[in-house]
Order: C-alpha cells, then structure tokens, then sequence
C-alpha cells in the first residue's frame, strides 16, 4: 500500500480589515480609454456620414433640369436635355 504524504493545513481565526484604502492603480474602469472610445466612435460616425452624404449628392445633378434626376449610369441621358 501506497501512503499518501500528510497535508499540513493551518488555521487562521477571523481577519478584519479596519480601515480600506483605494489604490488609484487598481481601479476597475479606466475612464480615459472610455472616453477616448467615446470620442473615436464620434468621429468615425462623422467620417461616415460626410462620405455618405456626398455619394449620395454626387448622383443628382439638380443644375440640368426643374428638379433633380437620379442618375443611374454615367451614359444614361438626362431627361429634358438636349
């Protein structure tokens, strides 16, 4: 038979801390990378929606006509020209 060797456990009485002190580095969240993100997103968004927004105006061409046509393909003729 095998014997195991013996496991030597300590017992503690009970601990209370009297006094907790915050240590700035330990903190959870760190607020400069959320607002950093925060920002980031923002401009990102920005980038975008000014993309957006001038592909979107790059296909009318309002001075050609009353109102404005959608171009569909660079050879297609706007209607009412001559």
């Amino acid at each position: 038979m095998v014997r195991k060797p013996d496991i030597a456990v300590a017992e503690m009485d009970e601990m209370s801390i009297s006094q907790f002190t915050l240590d700035r580095s330990a903190m959870a969240t760190d607020w400069g990378a959320i607002f950093g993100g925060a920002l980031a997103a923002v401009a990102v968004s920005i980038i975008l929606f000014t993309a957006g927004s001038g592909f979107g105006f790059s296909t009318v061409e309002p001075g050609l006509s009353p109102t404005a046509h959608l171009r569909t393909s660079p050879s297609e003729p706007v209607s009412g020209s001559s």
